[in-house]
């Protein structure tokens, strides 16, 4: 992956991503790029950590990953969607997964995911994706508090 060493638009200022993923170094490399573009991000290496860390921050975006050891990211955006506080439960969210067939795309939406970014990454539409999910997520807090 090669990043251009020129000034980016800040089209995710304000934004806060959470990247759930249990290979440090993709989550190390999501993270580095959203934050190029003006994002606020944090990395969690499972589904456990990420709760914690959703109890105590608030996000815009969550991406994560599904294939993990401990508990699978359906299993977590699925506990996301059920959670008593409105500002956790309407995060805009997107499964990172090599998976992106039919079956698969049903089962993400299923657990409540917004959408699919396919590994290997396409830079170019990781930021892109993260930047509508944040349009998503203002939205769904718009009509959530009116």
């Amino acid at each position: 992956m090669q990043l251009r060493a020129e000034p980016r638009r800040r089209i995710l200022d304000g934004v806060r991503v959470l990247i759930v993923d249990d290979e440090e170094d993709i989550c190390q490399i999501v993270l580095s790029v959203v934050c190029a573009y003006g994002a606020e991000g944090e990395c969690a290496m499972s589904a456990a950590q990420a709760r914690t860390i959703m109890a105590r921050s608030e996000f815009d975006v969550l991406l994560s990953d599904i294939n993990m050891p401990a508990e699978s990211g359906y299993t977590l955006l699925r506990s996301v969607r059920q959670h008593s506080n409105d500002s956790i439960r309407s995060v805009a969210a997107a499964a990172m997964t090599a998976r992106v067939g039919f079956v698969d795309r049903q089962q993400a939406t299923a657990a409540g995911f917004d959408r699919i970014i396919a590994k290997p990454f396409d830079m170019t539409a990781l930021v892109t994706s993260v930047a509508e999910l944040a349009h998503l997520r203002s939205s769904r807090m718009t009509a959530a508090f009116g």
